[in-house]
């Protein structure tokens, strides 16, 4: 007979079982706890949340007044003879508000939003003078009479003119005008409408000019060249400060304009004698420094060429980089002036 015997089982076997056993229960104990609050959330009763309101206090407001009344005016304009009054402005107030409107074809109009009681009306009619008329709102058959009827206008006195032709003549063969515009200024001022007004006109490849239609009267002859158009200088124009009298003589007015002018001429080097180009002209009246031409450079050759210059004595400045040279030249009319200018050293001091 075999007799079976249960050994003891080790202390730290018995132990690491027993916590194994903790650890199953805490997770099964948690859910358990979670399954009954959320058992007596749902049992608990819902107490709602009130707010207590609190009456607005009552405004009495005043009436806004009415700005318009609720009389309408109707009624026609017409002249002292009868005949409807077109398109007439026919204007009233209530207080500070405007109220219009206008007359149809038959002179007949309506006014709306006047206050019962006598309405001052104002009537703006062509040809005839403002007129204002009382009449009594409400109303439904109005008649407003225009008794000042204006006459016709008084009319423009009539401008004397006559078509003016010409020609420009160079100072040399050979010198080219075309673009050049010439400029009739009237010596008597503006005061009338019958007054001479400014006038301009280009002059063609063939010399000649013309001007339309040109009132009679007193000009000053102004001549410029074509870079000055629309300006007021350099007058090229011989003779500057003459009249020319535009009077009527029977038969088509000219006008010769001799062009009075000069020509400037260098060649700009460097210190190596080889031209320059592209160096910096300036040229001004010794007399007004203000009055500058247009500045230009020289050309690849060293060429400085300048035409177009009135009489008289002119300060020349050529500058390239930090190289400058001034001079005082004297122009004359037909001539061209050869300017000798030295070497300009352009290179490094």
């Amino acid at each position: 007979m075999t007799t079976l015997s249960t050994m003891p089982e080790p202390k730290e076997k018995a132990r690491t079982r027993r916590r194994v056993g903790a650890l199953t229960w805490i997770p099964l104990l948690a859910l358990v706890a979670l399954a009954i609050g959320l058992l007596r959330a749902r049992g608990a009763e819902v107490r709602p949340l009130l707010i207590e309101r609190t009456a607005l206090p009552s405004v009495a407001l005043e009436p806004l007044p009415a700005l318009l009344g609720q009389a309408t005016v109707r009624g026609v304009v017409r002249s002292a003879g009868g005949a409807a009054v077109a398109e007439a402005l026919v204007l009233a107030r209530e207080g500070d508000v405007p109220i219009w409107g206008y007359t149809d074809e038959r002179g007949g109009f309506e006014l709306a939003g006047l206050s019962p009681g006598s309405v001052l009306l104002r009537v703006c009619a062509r040809r005839f003078e403002v007129e204002d008329f009382w009449v009594e709102a409400p109303s439904e058959d109005a008649r407003l009479l225009l008794t000042n009827e204006l006459g016709a206008p008084p009319e423009l006195p009539p401008l004397e003119s006559e078509t003016l032709v010409g020609e420009v003549l160079p100072p040399t063969p050979d010198w080219v005008v075309t673009g050049y515009e010439l400029v009739l200024v009237p010596e008597e001022p503006l005061q009338t409408l019958d007054a001479p007004v400014p006038r301009r006109a280009t002059v063609l490849a063939d010399r000649s000019f013309r001007f339309e239609d040109l009132t009679l009267g007193r000009y000053r002859v102004v001549l410029l060249p074509p870079w000055a158009r629309g300006g007021s200088w350099p007058d090229l124009a011989t003779a500057k400060g003459s009249t020319l009298v535009h009077a009527r003589t029977g038969a088509q007015a000219r006008l010769a304009v001799t062009l009075e002018a000069g020509i400037l001429e260098s060649t700009v080097t460097d210190a190596s004698g080889a031209p320059l180009a592209g160096a910096l002209v300036l040229v001004h009246p010794v007399a007004d420094a203000a009055r500058l031409w247009p500045p230009f450079t020289t050309e690849s050759n060293g060429r400085l060429r300048l035409r177009d210059l009135p009489p008289g004595a002119y300060a020349v400045t050529v500058t390239a980089g930090e190289a400058e040279v001034s001079r005082v030249v004297e122009i004359g009319a037909g001539a061209t002036h050869r300017l000798d200018l030295p070497p300009l050293r352009v290179g490094p001091r």
